[in-house]
């Protein structure tokens, strides 16, 4: 007990492992899961029912009773797999790993990993994007501006104050400040102004940047070739601000003198620098990074935060939880209407989940469409039948829907396993047990078949045991907005009929056409010279 006779919470900071930089591209996404964990609580793919904090009279302050996202513990520069297998072993409680790319498609890396890891399951998807900007070294600019002449633009940028955080605040919002939305009042380091900008960015003589990077900023990129600017390409595996701050670092003037005085009349340390003008002969190293990781950087000074060729499109992450399929494991569900039953209550519990946040106005663009987002493995090798009869079916429904490998098959022993990726609306959930025709007195049994929902049908067909298909669900997470394109309803009494009849007619006209032309013509036309040979010739 704390004093007043308060109960101490005995909910704990979450732990988030993310990849990529420690204020860069996986981290808006991880900031955008903190934000709507502290409002709805986390999502569990319909494990566990979530259980809020009764204390709080406001929904959008209500958290889990397990963990506390007032103070998150976040886990950066892991790898993928590593992220997902923190969460295996316990060392992290979230994994946010990316699964799809607008230029790459599915990321085959996540979705292996995640596959292979039993017990874990994606429960939510964010959306983030990064900004990419022109920056240069800091410590190399300074060494630049003091080497200048005393008269010049240069020199008086060293008459501006450095810029700083602030002080320490314990209020989560400030503490963990959303570089994403802040704007420059978090930049820390030398302040600089357009003009200085446009002046540093005409010293720079070689710009290195990433493979995204030289795609994403092509044409500013050939314009700087076109003025004389070396750009160097890095591997990806490489990251390319730390290759040119390793070079900018040696590229620093070594015969600097800095020398500390302390003043006691007014009890403060003042630093003396001084330098000769060697630097203004030394190359100026740029690159291209993160626009966050720039701003949250204090080694770095941003020249131009808009070199990109359009606006970004964005990648879609995976926050990656606990979540473990019983079906697997309990022989319970070992038939397929108990394995369809089973995740039928748990994509119902997401459903209202979806319809929940939906509600709550947190989407931005776009009309609000909630849905379950599911995503399944099948396996193709051995005796695994096909999922056209799934496809079929989602098609006929105008169910969205992608299918996807996650491997290669090229010289491989056996074929890659599929995943079939699939967003189920609040409509595709309606009609669960309503049945009330004349079989309704017969039980459950024809109710699921002749009255279940259209994503009751999907999941019967794809759990089928007798296909050996050997189905595992790798994601169930709530959306606001779908993102997979609409199919179009087709039907068997319309489409189908209707396309077999127009087929019918073509293939028959064509057939009939080729007898028309090969046989009966020519025969006729044999006929007719036969004929006009005998009566002129036989006949008496």
């Amino acid at each position: 007990m704390a004093d007043g006779g308060t109960t101490v919470s005995k909910a704990r900071a979450p732990r988030i492992a993310y990849s990529g930089e420690e204020f860069g591209f996986g981290y808006q996404a991880s900031e955008l899961f903190e934000r709507a964990a502290r409002r709805y609580g986390p999502c569990d793919g319909g494990w566990k029912r979530l259980v809020y904090d009764q204390e709080f009279e406001d929904i959008s302050r209500a958290a889990s009773r397990r963990y506390d996202f007032s103070r998150v513990q976040r886990l950066p520069l892991r790898a993928k797999e590593q992220a997902l297998l923190a969460v295996k072993q316990g060392t992290a409680d979230f994994a946010v790993v990316p699964y799809y790319s607008p230029y790459a498609g599915y990321d085959f890396e996540t979705l292996r990993a995640l596959s292979s890891l039993f017990g874990l399951m994606a429960v939510e998807q964010y959306e983030a994007t990064d900004q990419l900007c022109l920056a240069v070294y800091e410590p190399q600019v300074l060494d630049l501006i003091q080497s200048a002449h005393p008269g010049s633009g240069l020199s008086a940028l060293l008459k501006k104050e450095r810029a700083s955080w602030g002080g320490y605040n314990a209020r989560p919002e400030e503490r963990n400040p959303s570089v994403h939305e802040s704007g420059d009042q978090y930049r820390a380091g030398l302040v600089i102004d357009q003009s200085a900008q446009l002046m540093l960015r005409d010293r720079i003589d070689t710009v290195f940047a990433g493979p995204e990077a030289a795609r994403r900023c092509k044409s500013k990129l050939d314009g700087l070739r076109a003025a004389g600017v070396e750009v160097i390409e890095t591997l990806r595996s490489v990251e390319p601000h730390r290759e040119m701050a390793r070079l900018a670092r040696a590229a620093l003037n070594q015969n600097r003198q800095t020398n500390t005085f302390y003043d006691p009349r007014d009890g403060k340390t003042h630093f003396v620098s001084t330098m000769t003008a060697d630097p203004q002969a030394s190359r100026l190293y740029g690159v291209i990074l993160p626009f966050q990781v720039a701003m949250m950087s204090q080694e770095f000074t941003i020249i131009d935060p808009e070199i990109e060729d359009a606006e970004p499109a964005k990648t879609r992450f995976f926050v990656v939880g606990v979540a473990p399929d019983e079906t697997l494991t309990d022989d319970a569900y070992k038939t397929t209407d108990a394995k369809t039953r089973y995740w039928m209550r748990r994509l119902r519990r997401v459903a209202h989940e979806a319809e929940r946040r939906a509600a709550g106005g947190d989407e931005k663009g776009g009309e609000p469409d909630p849905g379950v987002r599911v995503m399944l493995r099948f396996h193709r090798a051995g005796a695994a039948a096909s999922i056209g009869d799934v496809e079929d079916f989602l098609r006929n429904f105008g169910v969205r829907h992608a299918v996807a490998r996650i491997d290669e098959d090229s010289e491989r022993d056996n074929p890659a396993a599929m995943v079939l990726d699939v967003e189920f609306s609040l409509a595709d959930f309606e009609g669960d047990f309503a049945y009330a025709g004349p079989f309704a007195a017969m039980g459950s049994w024809f109710a699921r078949r002749f009255g279940g929902s259209v994503a009751n049908g999907a999941l019967k067909r794809a759990f089928q045991r007798w296909k050996n298909r050997g189905v595992t669900v790798l994601a169930a997470v709530p959306y606001v907005t779908p993102q997979l394109p609409k199919h179009k309803r087709r039907t068997w009494y319309g489409d189908a009929l209707r396309a077999w009849a127009w087929d019918f007619a073509e293939t028959m006209f064509i057939r009939l056409s080729r007898i028309l032309l090969i046989y009966v013509l020519p025969a006729a036309a044999l006929g007719l010279v036969g004929l006009a040979i005998w009566l002129q010739y036989f006949r008496g």
